[in-house]
């Protein structure tokens, strides 16, 4: 597997990143990774470039988005810990600014984004 989309890409869409190349590389493989999982595993089933141009932007985009998500929580989703309590403070996720499908974690633009693409229906 390649990821799905190209560093460039990835920059045209977020050039304020300071992520460096190698940097990108990896968060576009873990988003193309999320994307599989997202979709159901439907872009490695019939392949990339058998999908239609359309799709093809769309899967592009999600990824892009994916890799700045991932990017910008790191720290949240690389870590162990589960749930954190200090003195009566913790920290919890959202649920309105994240959606979950399976064990990915994604944003709710960027599956808006994969379902445009319609690979991410649950039916057969």
């Amino acid at each position: 597997m390649f990821p799905y989309a190209t560093v460039e890409q990835f920059r045209e869409m977020f050039p304020e990143t300071e992520a460096s190349d190698t940097q990108i590389i990896n968060l576009l493989e873990a988003a193309s990774t999320d994307a599989d999982a997202l979709t159901f595993n439907r872009i490695t089933a019939c392949g990339f470039e058998r999908l239609t141009p359309f799709q093809q932007t769309c899967v592009q985009r999600a990824v892009c988005r994916q890799a700045d998500f991932r990017c910008q929580n790191a720290e949240l989703f690389d870590g162990a810990i589960a749930s954190y309590s200090l003195n009566g403070a913790s920290v919890t996720f959202d649920k309105d600014r994240i959606v979950t499908v399976g064990e990915t974690v994604t944003a709710p633009g960027v599956y808006a984004v994969l379902k445009q693409s319609g690979l991410c229906v649950r039916r057969l």
